[in-house]
């Protein structure tokens, strides 16, 4: 009787002394929930507090605000956050939930607010513009500093359209090529089909570079705890078990659990070295990434599919990230606890995919923007990967500049389109338009060149073209332009083609110029380096094409197409600097050439030697 009557209180005061204990850590946290907080709360906080105190001073060029408003803009930024910084949303798995608020507005379609917000549904008196990214285009600042919101008030004030320009923010955090792709098609099955899409991307594919989003294994462990209890329920002789797993989980959310977990693991960090507390860049497997680089251009593919079919506009830029190209000794954001956080899968990426570009190029509608940031030598990112309020108005104008010199912006809708048809037109389309196969040009042996700031020579290198002379162009040490000029002729106004042969070497650029004799014009710039062209439209020229194709191991063929209103004029060749500059004094690559031809039609046809000199050597063409 004694026994029992020990035990009995022996039970009584460890219960009595756990609700205690549990009282008291539940006390605890209550007046100081800053020991609740996770390793990257905590992280994220001392981000936060570095804006009181060694950042303080960006706080107007990085997020375009008051410094007397920045604990505003953060109270508001949290408070979304604990309503719920995603919410789910059939098919792409998250989203944003709506909000309104003085830094932070979210529709409850999906956009993002910029500035001058467009109206919902869109009104087809406005050129309308989707743009679909991850964080980097939702944006990490106000509403106004983000790139949607910055490309809308460049474009209105350099496109004299007879309608305004409305772009709209459709980027979500975590969203990669995939979920954009399908949130442009769930856009389309609501009825809202803009005149333009454009999709930011890079950073995030290789993030989540087995094709994962960021929740996949949360619906999949809610998704696994459903199946095994419902599989539980089909037999009676297991119905009636407990469910342990739910006490298991009351027990760990006891105070008292919680605090024994929160001292444990400060008690680790204490006692582990300065090299394991510091954050260690990740290993990347390159191999790892070359899936994620597939399935961007099968989503890039299917994009613009649908969008030809829908008679929108597609374009697609590569974003900057810090990993590639970018001096990290100016990133002053960067936490040396957090460092990239995984985002050194971008670095390298970038690399396999400048690797492909330079063997591949795409079409006029892709926009490589991922070293635009490496002679920088000022702060472009805010924290370990997003962009600071002026960077992504740089960004913002480095794609309007496209837009615009390539033609896939107008005042007229009906020339978007047509300039859309033309850059994703299959090679049986563009052959649709009647070529001659004559070479146009007056003379294409070395005598036949004019020369501005150049010297030219004919070398024994071999080339794509059996028995024509290669012929090596180089750039004079004067600061000025450097080209050289062939003529050409025809009957009539119409379609031409201007093509030409060119050794590519890594560290040069060419622009290459098709005029006629009535003041209008057809440019375009190529950067060996990357593979990236851009293209400006001169007076009354139109249906611009430029196309760069693979000749023979290192040498391509450029051509670049347009409709002009005269029937003769000139064709330069212009070497340029990587950076695009045209006129220099510091030395550049040599290029080689061979083979120029001017052509009536959409596109560059065999090579066939020049009529006169055809006629004056007695060769077969």
């Amino acid at each position: 009787m004694f026994f029992e009557f020990e035990w009995t209180f022996f039970l009584l005061g460890t219960l009595l002394t756990l609700v205690f204990l549990n009282f008291a850590c539940w006390l605890t946290f209550k007046c100081r929930p800053v020991l609740l907080r996770t390793e990257n709360e905590r992280l994220s906080l001392d981000y936060f507090s570095r804006f009181e105190g060694d950042l303080k001073r960006y706080i107007p060029d990085w997020f375009d605000i008051k410094a007397e408003d920045w604990p505003e803009f953060v109270a508001e930024g949290n408070s979304a956050i604990a309503r719920g910084g995603h919410v789910y949303d059939p098919f792409m798995e998250v989203r944003h939930p709506p909000s309104v608020g003085r830094f932070h507005n979210f529709h409850p379609d999906r956009f993002r607010f910029v500035r001058e917000q467009g109206p919902w549904p869109i009104r087809r008196d406005a050129l309308n513009i989707f743009f679909f990214g991850g964080s980097t285009t939702v944006n990490v600042g106000p509403d106004w500093t983000s790139i949607p919101s910055y490309l809308q008030e460049i474009l209105n004030k350099r496109v004299a359209a007879d309608r305004p320009i409305r772009v709209y923010n459709f980027g979500c955090g975590s969203y990669f090529s995939t979920q954009e792709r399908i949130l442009f098609q769930q856009l389309l099955l609501d009825g809202a089909a803009p005149d333009m899409v454009i999709f930011l991307d890079g950073v995030n594919d290789f993030y989540f570079f087995d094709g994962r989003p960021s929740i996949a294994g949360f619906f999949k462990h809610a998704l696994d705890t459903h199946n095994q209890d419902n599989e539980q329920a089909k037999w009676s002789i297991l119905a009636g078990r407990p469910k342990w797993r739910l006490l298991s989980e009351f027990v760990l959310s006891l105070p008292l659990c919680r605090a024994i977990d929160a001292l444990g693991e400060r008690l680790a960090k204490r006692s582990a070295k300065a090299d394991e507390v510091l954050y260690r860049p990740i290993p990347v497997d390159p191999d790892s990434l070359l899936p994620a680089i597939d399935r961007y251009f099968d989503n890039k593919r299917q994009i613009e599919a649908i969008s030809k079919e829908y008679g929108i506009g597609a374009v697609f830029v590569w974003q900057p990230t810090p990993a590639y190209k970018y001096d990290l000794r100016n990133h002053i954001a960067l936490s040396r606890h957090y460092g990239l956080g995984g985002h050194e899968r971008s670095g390298v990426g970038y690399g396999l995919m400048a690797q492909l570009l330079v063997s591949s190029p795409l079409a006029n509608n892709f926009i490589w923007l991922a070293d635009i940031q490496e002679n920088e030598q000022q702060a472009l990112y805010l924290d370990n990967m997003h962009y600071t309020s002026k960077f992504s108005q740089d960004i913002a104008g480095h794609i309007a500049d496209a837009l615009i010199s390539r033609g896939l912006i107008s005042s007229n809708e009906s020339f978007v389109r047509e300039r859309f048809d033309r850059v994703l037109a299959t090679p049986a389309q563009a052959d649709a338009v009647v070529r001659d196969g004559l070479n146009r040009i007056a003379g294409s042996a070395l005598k036949d060149y004019q020369l501005a700031h150049l010297r030219a020579e004919c070398v024994t290198e071999r080339g794509p073209l059996e028995a024509e002379p290669v012929i090596r162009l180089m750039a004079s040490k004067n600061r000025s332009e450097h080209y050289a000029v062939l003529s050409w002729s025809a009957q009539e106004s119409g379609l031409y083609t201007f093509s030409v042969y060119i050794r590519r070497d890594a560290k040069a650029a060419v622009r290459v110029q098709l005029h006629d004799d009535r003041g209008s014009a057809a440019i375009a710039d190529y950067m060996m380096h990357s593979g990236v062209f851009s293209t400006i439209r001169v007076g009354q020229s139109s249906g611009l094409n430029f196309t760069v194709g693979q000749a023979m191991e290192s040498w391509v063929r450029l051509a670049l197409t347009a409709n002009l209103p005269g029937s003769k004029g000139n064709v330069f060749l212009q070497l340029i600097k990587s950076d695009g500059a045209t006129n220099f004094a510091d030395p550049v690559p040599d290029v080689l050439i061979q083979g120029p031809m001017v052509e009536v039609g959409s596109a560059a046809s065999s090579y066939k030697r020049p009529a006169k000199r055809e006629s004056i050597d007695g060769l077969p063409a």
